[in-house]
């Protein structure tokens, strides 16, 4: 398989199927030029699956959504109170679960592509998905307690760690391509 490099976005594709133009950018097809992968197949192929960024978008949408509906159940009480509230404790109570597992395939995805796991970037990646674990495992515990605006707020943490690690992500995103 010969592969090719778009040279202004760095979309990589097999030479056969490229046309006229980057898919991705739109640039004409002599922006293009011969590459050949920087890893091993077996690491790429793991890649490849995107597993990592998959459950890692878990926890992210988990705290959008738990966020959204506290807050929307702080400020419209009586609107399908139990339902909004029940949803919401699901989120509180699955949240732990799934920033573990997303933690799980970081760290498989972070050894993988990067051998170690004590680079800056991984480093910030790893202390923030740990606070959120801890913000989330407050939140659990804390729930029960008759204080909404100390689970919006807790819940508006974990939307700040996700902020957080989806910019440290975007930083990295791009440092292991086919």
């Amino acid at each position: 398989m010969v592969l090719v490099k778009c040279n202004a976005c760095g979309y990589v594709m097999e030479k056969k199927n490229l046309r006229d133009y980057c898919p991705a950018c739109g640039m004409p097809k002599a922006v293009f030029k011969d590459y050949k992968p920087l890893i091993e197949k077996n690491r790429s192929d793991y890649l490849e699956n995107h597993i990592h960024p998959i459950l890692a978008h878990l926890p992210v949408a988990g705290s959008i959504i738990l966020f959204s509906l506290l807050a929307f159940d702080y400020l419209y009480p009586d609107f399908y109170a139990i339902i909004v509230a029940n949803t919401a404790e699901f989120f509180i109570t699955l949240m732990p679960f799934f920033i573990i597992i997303a933690g799980i395939f970081g760290l498989i995805d972070g050894k993988i592509r990067f051998r170690k796991l004590r680079t800056i970037l991984l480093t910030a990646k790893i202390v923030t998905a740990s606070s959120m674990l801890i913000i989330s495992i407050i939140l659990f515990y804390s729930s029960g307690a008759d204080n909404p605006v100390i689970n919006i707020l807790l819940s508006f943490l974990l939307l700040v760690c996700s902020a957080i690690l989806g910019k440290i992500g975007g930083k990295i995103n791009c440092a292991v391509r086919l």
